[in-house]
């Protein structure tokens, strides 16, 4: 019988050996440098502001990149294709049986797939924020659109809320794991997971245009929009309170899937 540790190692080295984990892991590293090989091309696909010569700091071509890969749903869509696989996809063909043979405990197993999730978000939000940051730094720093800027903007109230508007963002990614896996096990069948993955994504996409309750949906809350034009302590606290929203959020998602994979019957 195998140990967390040990179960979570197993369950580590299977995931980062997926074809399409590696494949997002490469993407990953190919947004910022081909966005970065379009703005030295002089590329009319990217541009920063007026006729693209607005001087641009690194901290806000990173944040650019972040929203630009949202835009098109990127990390949704990954993180609902790799979840519905390994929660929905190995129950249904049976391979998560096999598994428990060789597991004492069934909570180590459902544990150790949430565990590998979130390391795949903090290895790609790695990779993502290294090779941006190289890419400025070597690459686009001096050329037209970043000329004579540093990294920072030099305007504390805005680099700060950048800077928060990351973390949320960040803490969103965080909670993709545990809802699309709870989500997929309710599902039980790897397509019809992914559909409700894709569902409750467009669903708040969708009720981001209501006012009314767009301050407490995670989509809305990971773009920082609510941070806009706030300052010093303002922005802290609603900081603060979108922070401890998702951090709750992605504690009830993950004892939601203990949970019901407890009830699930493995065949």
């Amino acid at each position: 019988m195998k140990s967390l540790v040990s179960v979570v190692t197993m369950q580590m080295r299977k995931v980062y050996r997926r074809p399409d984990v590696l494949a997002f892991l490469l993407i990953s590293i190919l947004i910022p440098c081909c966005v970065t090989l379009l703005f030295v091309g002089g590329s009319d696909a990217v541009s920063i502001g007026k006729e693209g010569l607005l001087n641009t700091p690194g901290i806000g071509f990173f944040s650019g990149l972040i929203g630009l890969s949202k835009v098109f749903l990127l990390p949704y869509f990954f993180f609902a294709l790799i979840c519905a696989s390994i929660f929905a996809g190995e129950i249904k063909s049976g391979i998560e049986v096999f598994y428990l043979v060789h597991v004492s405990k069934r909570l180590f197993l459902i544990g150790s797939k949430i565990i590998s999730a979130f390391t795949l978000v903090l290895a790609t939000a790695l990779l993502f924020s290294i090779f941006t940051i190289l890419c400025w730094w070597f690459i686009l720093k001096g050329t037209n659109g970043f000329v004579d800027v540093g990294f920072w903007s030099g305007e504390q109230s805005q680099d700060l809320a950048t800077v928060l508007t990351l973390c949320l963002s960040l803490t969103e990614l965080f909670l993709l794991p545990p809802s699309f896996a709870f989500l997929s096990l309710l599902a039980k069948n790897q397509s019809r997971a992914l559909l409700f993955c894709f569902f409750i994504i467009v669903i708040e996409k969708f009720l981001e245009n209501l006012e009314e309750i767009r301050n407490f949906l995670p989509t809305y809350i990971g773009n920082g929009y609510s941070l806009i034009g706030l300052e010093s302590n303002d922005l802290f606290t609603t900081f603060i309170s979108e922070e401890i929203l998702l951090l709750f959020l992605i504690i009830f998602f993950t004892i939601a899937t203990l949970l019901v994979y407890r009830r699930i019957e493995l065949r």
